[in-house]
């Protein structure tokens, strides 16, 4: 069963205790980060600029929301204005306007107030930079500092060029001056007196681009028309009145485009009405004309008459004729004198009086009969009587005839009336097509003209009483919290940083690392080999002193001690020495350093302990316990000496006894000489005398020394050191013991870090 102490091997996995404590250990560097951070952010609210937000919010109403309408189409009142956001926000960022609003505010020229600390922005001064005539103008660019005194005032530049002005000095003489200040003296003036400003000049293009990239301009909401117009400064005020001032200039701007509108549709329509005033003119000639070659008045009105007239005459055409014919009827019985017959009575003719003329005839025709009969035709009463009936038969024919004769006229006057509607009525469907067409043409030009004059008025309306473009919903107001950082977050987001940063640079350390550190980055790289101890860190070659040393260090030399003896399996008899050889993978390990300290704990438990330097690379026992090592090993190896005896030394540490074979001047073939055999002998006799020896042994990578007296060991201590021994060296290592170069080998972690500050701390002062 394997000891309690050794650990079970496995492969790495996390472990947050270790992974803190590779952070934790360079404790220092975060704690030099905080205090870098912090100190940064102590200047950083002492000298930089309080900034606050203030914001605006607008609405754009729709130009044709606005425009005045006389009474039209009704439809038209529940169109929908809505604007485009997107294209207003794009204007009111232009360039043009914010140029008006640079020109407006003079916003080309900024004023710092020395507060004593730092230059502070501020704005509505009671005094202004003005130029000394209009032949000079205000500088371009610049800084200029303005110091005000009782009577006068000091202008300086960053080339400590200066400049004193009166302050009563009305036309300055000294035309070297950048400029003069001029006080308002309705002003609070008091407050300058023995104050420090700064003023900055800039070219209105570059004020205008800093004012652009400033100003922000967003929608309010997805279905919002309401846009929040914002703009952070250190002086509330002067952003306050430049967002007043952005939304003046873009409402003036959109009014006077729309008196733009409205003036040019003026200025069309009365340059339209005169060449529709032409067009009317000679239309309604072509009418006239039309109407007086055609004699016409009115188509329907003159169709209406015709064909009255013509019904009318129809009528009258059939009396005539009507009356024609019982007018021969009538005359052909007259023309016969000799006929003594009846006329016919009430036939309708039309002669005033015939029908009285007939009646009387036929009576007195009557009488002629009947007197003719009883008188005989000589009676004169008889030819009396005839002689009345002959005169009234010539009456009555004379009246038919000329009755017939009038007739006929009438009914030829009929027939040409008759000729001249059928005319008429032919013509109709063109004439009505010529005047429908003239009065289309007509019609439309005087809607034409209609429509126009309308607009007209509408534009003459709107030109007096154009309304704004934009509604203020809210003026430009500052919110009293700053936008800048809170002093209070800016310290907690320092003290964040000052851990954070560093980690980060740990991290990116640790994580391109491929040195060990710990034991358990010894198991995930070697396999069945243990770790026998673990040696702490110490500022400087610190050794065992004695039986009496109750350190850490002392503390971890005997447990190592403890569980080489356990590995040894040996019991404490007068058996041959056991050799423990320690060594390393390269130098600067500590190897030198864990075999001086394993020795004395092996002779401070009273056992006898030699401890041999085996190492003529690079010697390093004589720099721990400040002996001369001029004579050594290397002297017998050479044969300078021929007695070993007398290069071993006995060195008294603490009470501890322990006897050391310094390695003696370092030679030309340290290989050569570990091969001549002698080694073996010193070896083979030193074991009879001694309980424990102790190699101290060359690096393993770079050298063959150690492969060539690494069969006498019996117990192999291979030292590693944390934070120094890469894992690429551990792999070496493994292939070597893999090899058999190397017996009974366990690992050695030395230089390890504990993983409490506190022993840390202690360690390092002792």
């Amino acid at each position: 069963m394997k000891p309690p102490f050794i650990a079970h091997k496995k492969k790495e996995t996390f472990n947050l205790k270790k992974e803190l404590f590779k952070y934790t250990r360079n404790w220092k560097w975060f704690l030099l980060s905080i205090v870098l951070f912090v100190t940064a952010a102590f200047y950083s609210v002492r000298y930089s600029s309080v900034i606050y937000e203030t914001s605006a919010r607008i609405k754009i109403t729709s130009q044709k929301a606005n425009e005045i309408e006389l009474p039209g189409n009704l439809s038209s009142l529940f169109d929908d204005f809505k604007v485009n956001q997107e294209n207003e926000i794009e204007i009111i960022k232009s360039y043009r306007i914010l140029e008006k609003v640079v020109e407006k505010l003079n916003l080309n020229v900024r004023y710092y107030f020395n507060d004593q600390r730092k230059y502070k922005q501020v704005w509505d001064l009671p005094f202004k930079p003005y130029p000394i005539n209009s032949a000079k103008l205000l500088p371009k660019t610049g800084e200029y500092f303005i110091d005000f005194y009782e009577n006068e005032y000091v202008i300086s530049d960053v080339h400590l060029n200066e400049w004193r002005v009166n302050k009563n000095q009305i036309n300055p003489v000294n035309n070297t001056y950048p400029f003069v200040i001029k006080i308002d003296s309705l002003r609070d003036v008091n407050k300058l007196y023995k104050q420090k400003f700064k003023i900055r000049f800039f070219s209105k293009k570059e004020a205008t681009l800093r004012l652009l990239s400033g100003l922000k301009i967003e929608q309010i909401g997805k279905n919002s028309e309401v846009l929040k117009i914002s703009l952070r400064n250190e002086s509330s005020a002067k952003s306050e009145a430049i967002l007043n001032e952005v939304i003046e200039q873009f409402n003036l701007d959109g009014v006077q485009d729309r008196k733009l509108i409205f003036q040019r549709t003026i200025d069309f329509v009365d340059e339209r009405f005169g060449f529709l005033t032409k067009e009317l003119d000679s239309i309604e000639s072509k009418k006239k004309r039309f109407k007086e070659k055609n004699n016409l008045t009115d188509i329907n009105l003159d169709t209406e008459h015709n064909l009255s007239d013509k019904s009318t005459s129809n009528a009258q055409k059939v009396n005539l004729e009507t009356q024609l014919e019982i007018a021969r009827i009538l005359k052909t019985s007259l023309i016969n004198k000799k006929s003594f017959n009846l006329l016919p009575a009430n036939v309708g003719i039309g002669i005033t009086g015939i029908n009285d003329q007939i009646v009387l005839f036929n009576s007195k025709l009557i009488d002629f009969g009947k007197l003719r009969i009883s008188g005989g035709a000589n009676n004169p009463v008889v030819k009396n009587l005839k002689k009345n009936i002959d005169n009234l038969r010539q009456s009555i024919l004379t009246s038919v005839i000329a009755y017939q004769k009038k007739s006929e006229t009438a009914l030829k006057n009929i027939n040409e009336v008759d000729v001249k509607n059928r005319g008429f009525f032919n013509t109709i469907p063109k004439n009505e097509k010529i005047l429908r067409e003239i009065e289309r043409e007509q019609t439309i030009k005087e809607n034409l003209f209609i429509f126009l004059l309308q607009r007209r008025e509408e534009a003459a309306i709107n030109l007096v009483v154009t309304v704004p473009i934009v509604k203020v919903v809210d003026y430009a107001i500052t919110n009293l919290i700053p936008v800048s950082e809170n002093p209070k977050m800016l310290y907690v987001k320092a003290f964040v940083a000052g851990l954070v940063v560093p980690f980060i640079i740990f991290y990116l350390i640790f994580f391109v690392d491929t040195r060990i550190h710990t034991k358990e980055d010894i198991y995930t790289v070697v396999n069945d080999i243990d770790v026998v101890g673990n040696v702490p860190y110490t500022f400087r070659n610190k050794i065992f002193d004695g039986i009496y040393d109750n350190s850490l260090l002392a503390e971890e030399f005997r447990i190592l001690r403890t569980n080489i003896n356990f590995k040894l399996k040996k019991a404490q008899s007068n058996e041959l020495a056991s050799v423990l050889m320690v060594t390393s993978t390269k130098s600067n390990e500590g190897k030198t350093f864990c075999a001086v300290n394993l020795a004395i704990a092996y002779a401070a438990l009273g056992k006898k302990v030699l401890l041999v330097e085996a190492d003529f690379r690079n010697p390093k026992i004589d720099s721990y316990l400040n002996k001369d090592d001029s004579h050594g090993l290397s002297s017998y190896l050479i044969g300078d000496e021929f007695d070993y005896r007398n290069l071993i030394t006995s060195n008294i540490i603490g009470e501890t006894n322990l006897d050391i074979l310094f390695s003696g001047e370092i030679p030309f073939a340290p290989a050569e000489l570990l091969s001549n055999g002698k080694i073996d002998h010193i070896l083979s006799s030193v074991k009879k005398e001694y309980d424990y020896i102790v190699l101290d042994t060359s690096s393993t990578k770079l050298y063959t020394d150690t492969f060539l007296i690494s069969h006498f060991a019996d117990f192999t201590v291979y030292v590693t050191r944390a934070g120094f021994t890469d894992k690429e060296d551990m792999l070496f290592s493994e292939e070597v013991i893999a090899n058999g170069r190397l017996k009974n080998v366990n690992y050695i972690l030395n230089y390890q870090e504990t993983r409490s500050l506190i022993k840390n701390r202690k360690l390092r002062k002792n």
